[in-house]
C-alpha cells in the first residue's frame, strides 16, 4: 500500500519535478524572464564573494556588448552581455576552488567564460595560484 501511494505521488508530481529540473537555478523562471529581471551588479557581487573566501581581486576590467549581432546594428537583438575580467595575483588553491564552486552554483544569472590558473611568479607555496577569469551576465537592453 505504501508503495502504491509513493508511485501515485511520484506520478502526480512528475511535471513539477521536470519543470523545476529544467529551469536551473532561476527560481522557476524561464531564461527570458531571468534576463528581463536581472539587476545583478557583477563587479560588486564578485568582490563580495571573493572577500567571503579571503581572496583579493587585484584588477577588474568591465566590458559590455550586444548579443546576437555586431555592435550598433539594429538586428542585434535586445540582450546585452556584461563581462568582467578579474585577476587574483595570489590565492590559496582550496579557497579559490570554493569561490569557483560558489560562482558555478549561484542562483544569479552568471556564466564563467574563462578560467586561467597558473603558479604565481614569486611563491614558494605549492598551494598558491594566480588566476584570471572572465565572468558574464546578461540583461535586457536598456536595463544595463
Amino acid at each position: 500500500e505504501r508503495y502504491e501511494k509513493a508511485l501515485k505521488l511520484i506520478t502526480q508530481k512528475q511535471d513539477e519535478y521536470v519543470q523545476a529540473k529544467n529551469s536551473g537555478g532561476g527560481g522557476g523562471k524561464s531564461l527570458k524572464e531571468r534576463i528581463e529581471t536581472n539587476d545583478l551588479k557583477l563587479k560588486t557581487f564578485l568582490d563580495k564573494e571573493a572577500t567571503r573566501f579571503d581572496l583579493k581581486i587585484n584588477n577588474f576590467k568591465e566590458s559590455t556588448g550586444l548579443v546576437g549581432g555586431k555592435r550598433g546594428k539594429a538586428e542585434a537583438g535586445d540582450t546585452i552581455e556584461e563581462s568582467v575580467t578579474i585577476e587574483i595575483d595570489q590565492a590559496d588553491y582550496d579557497k579559490f576552488a570554493r569561490f569557483l564552486d560558489k560562482l558555478h552554483s549561484a542562483p544569479e544569472l552568471l556564466v564563467i567564460r574563462r578560467v586561467d590558473v597558473q603558479k604565481p611568479r614569486r611563491s614558494a607555496s605549492p598551494q598558491q595560484v594566480r588566476v584570471q577569469m572572465i565572468i558574464s551576465t546578461f540583461k535586457k537592453k536598456g536595463e544595463a
